[in-house]
């Protein structure tokens, strides 16, 4: 049936339109999530054995520990609430064809690159999508981030831990900029 609609020209939407505004936020929220990030690298041990010298007492008031973070992972999950807002206003502009065909692209996709995400933590939104789905899973980077800090060793993660995450989320903020980007470009 795809290749049906594609030879055919029949258009279907199955995201949303361009939102410059969104392109705008999510550039921010990268600078914003980047900071934090670095944040947390720039006072974080660089080996385990460096980690183990932390006593358990002390912990708590190390510049890396996890309460240092939190209200700043906080603000990263309010703010990425904030881009699943805005990612969700265009959603009427999804066409019949565009829902179905939404429906198998997620399904394909998950089954190839499962999301971290909880399948039922965001199931008050409805069918999400793609370009909603994007920015849900974008939350999740965010708040697996926060837990794994919180997780961690003493509440303190290693320096690699965090080029990781960061790493992690460049990408995923580059894919959902490319896929802005194209739409723009139609």
């Amino acid at each position: 049936m795809i290749c049906s609609l594609i030879l055919t020209g029949c258009p279907a939407s199955f995201v949303s339109p361009y939102n410059e505004s969104l392109y705008t936020e999510t550039n921010a929220f990268y600078k914003n999530v980047a900071t934090v990030i670095q944040d947390a690298k720039s006072v974080s041990p660089l080996k385990d054995e460096d980690r183990a010298l932390i006593t358990e007492q002390n912990a708590p008031n190390h510049e890396g520990h996890f309460s240092k973070f939190e209200s700043k992972y906080n603000k990263l999950i309010i703010d990425s609430n904030a881009l699943i807002l805005s990612s969700m206003t265009d959603i009427d502009n999804i066409d019949t064809i565009g829902n179905y065909l939404n429906g198998k692209i997620n399904s394909i996709i998950a089954d190839a690159i499962p999301s971290i995400c909880n399948s039922t933590e965001f199931s008050e939104l409805g069918e999400k999508n793609l370009t909603v789905q994007n920015y849900v899973d974008l939350k999740c980077i965010i708040s697996k981030l926060k837990q794994d800090h919180k997780d961690s060793v003493k509440g303190i993660m290693k320096k690699a831990n965090f080029e990781q995450k960061d790493k992690l989320i460049f990408n995923a903020i580059l894919a959902i900029q490319k896929a802005e980007s194209f739409k723009n470009k139609k």
